[in-house]
């Protein structure tokens, strides 16, 4: 079973296998039988969803990027964190390097032309008085060693207006480009010969962090014996999706475990971005 809430065809569409139910038999018991309101329908059938072994689900979410190379890279060798790609050449590291700019990942350092900055996120992390300096050095550091997990989405209503432009280039080279203004010509680059795509994908619950589903990390240890919560959680997004129109606000984030590669196999389409 694909848990798939990006439209809410997909997201019906998983109810209807979920419970086992036609469309209309569905609407009947939750719009009419209880009441458009979830928790009803939730006590209602909350046995039926206890007996249910949702360890073989898979979930599909989509990554956005932008790229040069058609994907090539990304169908060659998967979708990685940025501690991955920075430690690689790729055309996003030629292109720094052009510029002067390079990373040794492992040993926490930028090398900027002739001069080192140390990157060691714990010298900067729940520090109060640091120069604006060191704030910039802080911003690149926290992309690296503590934000460098894969980020995408289980669902989104227009990803073309998502705050930080990642259909255009990638939002570690904001924070780059503030603490070394002279990058600035290489974003521009990266933002003219570049294209967007979407990248959809199928995983597995263990391959994402906890924190797409649960509040905190005790409330994930808590419900490990049945994953009740879970199951909560995906049924509640599911039906809430379903009813949606597509031009509804959705924003349902989906943070890929910061060990994991999503492999090329696991990638079921790529579409590019066409901005009009």
């Amino acid at each position: 079973m694909k848990f798939d809430i990006r439209t809410p065809d997909s997201a019906f569409e998983f109810i209807m296998n979920f419970f086992n139910i036609t469309g209309p038999a569905f609407i009947d018991e939750y719009i009419i039988q209880c009441n458009n309101c979830f928790d009803e329908f939730w006590e209602k059938h909350l046995d039926y969803i206890d007996s249910i072994d949702i360890d073989s689900i898979q979930y599909m979410a989509f990554h956005v990027t932008s790229n040069w190379d058609e994907c090539a890279g990304i169908k060659a060798n998967g979708i990685r964190n940025l501690q991955e790609v920075l430690s690689e050449k790729n055309e996003l590291t030629n292109l720094l390097l052009k510029y002067g700019v390079q990373f040794d990942v492992d040993n926490k350092i930028l090398i900027n032309g002739d001069k080192i900055i140390d990157i060691n996120y714990a010298k900067y992390r729940e520090k109060y008085d640091l120069s604006s300096y060191e704030q910039k050095i802080q911003g690149v550091a926290h992309k690296i060693y503590y934000d460098y997990q894969v980020n995408g989405f289980f669902s989104h209503h227009d990803i073309l207006h998502y705050g930080t432009e990642i259909h255009i280039q990638p939002e570690f080279l904001s924070n780059l480009s503030e603490l070394l203004p002279h990058i600035c010509e290489a974003v521009n680059i990266w933002r003219k010969k570049s294209k967007g795509y979407i990248v959809t994908f199928l995983a597995d619950f263990d391959q994402f962090e906890y924190s797409s589903f649960y509040n905190n990390e005790y409330e994930y240890q808590d419900d490990e014996t049945n994953r009740i919560k879970l199951k909560k959680w995906i049924i509640k997004n599911a039906i809430y999706r379903s009813f949606q129109s597509t031009d509804d606000h959705t924003e349902i984030f989906a943070y890929i475990d910061k060990a994991t590669i999503i492999k090329p196999e696991q990638i079921v389409e790529y579409k590019e971005i066409v901005v009009y």
